[in-house]
């Protein structure tokens, strides 16, 4: 089974995600930090190397990364997606073309916001609370159209990926 956590930057796909990173039957991988660790050296944050190479390329990375992913564990693997992951057509075709599930954590805006505030290396975070909303807006539809959503109580109940899968394929 291939599962990709999709949602806004802020709404707990990391975190989510971590609990499953002990699985054995799964492999477990946050996209923006795969592409730090092999893409980002000699910046102390993937805010940093996205503001040096732009956001074109970033989404380049984004893909190209996925794609060495899935070739290192055809089955069994769970993705998380960046906030903007899903702005790239390639992506959703690729999720498509591996009959992957997409999930979206469906966490309010104004929750993901107050998470935001505390981290550091979020570069649009620069462009204040009204552009963030309207961003959040802009990506919603896409997130809706996932397979599955989850809400923060269902987070709370899913403890291993197993259950995840279950809850998946309900």
């Amino acid at each position: 089974m291939k599962l990709f956590i999709c949602g806004f930057s802020g709404a707990g796909k990391t975190t989510f995600a971590e609990k499953f990173s002990v699985s054995d039957s799964f492999g477990v991988f946050d996209l923006d930090e795969e592409i730090f660790n092999r893409m980002g050296s000699g910046h102390d944050h993937l805010g940093d190397y996205i503001e040096e190479i732009g956001i074109d390329e970033f989404r380049k990375d984004e893909i190209d990364m996925i794609k060495v992913l899935h070739q290192n564990f055809k089955d069994n693997y769970l993705i998380v997606l960046g906030g903007g992951a899903l702005e790239s057509s390639e992506i959703l075709e690729h999720i498509k073309n591996v009959d992957g599930k997409l999930i979206f954590i469906n966490t309010d805006f104004e929750t993901c916001y107050k998470r935001l505030q505390s981290v550091e290396d979020r570069p649009l975070m620069k462009k204040g609370k009204a552009f963030m909303q309207d961003l959040y807006n802009k990506r919603l539809p896409t997130y809706q159209a996932a397979d599955l959503h989850l809400s923060e109580n269902d987070l709370r109940g899913i403890k291993t990926v197993e259950e995840l899968v279950t809850f998946v394929n309900k």
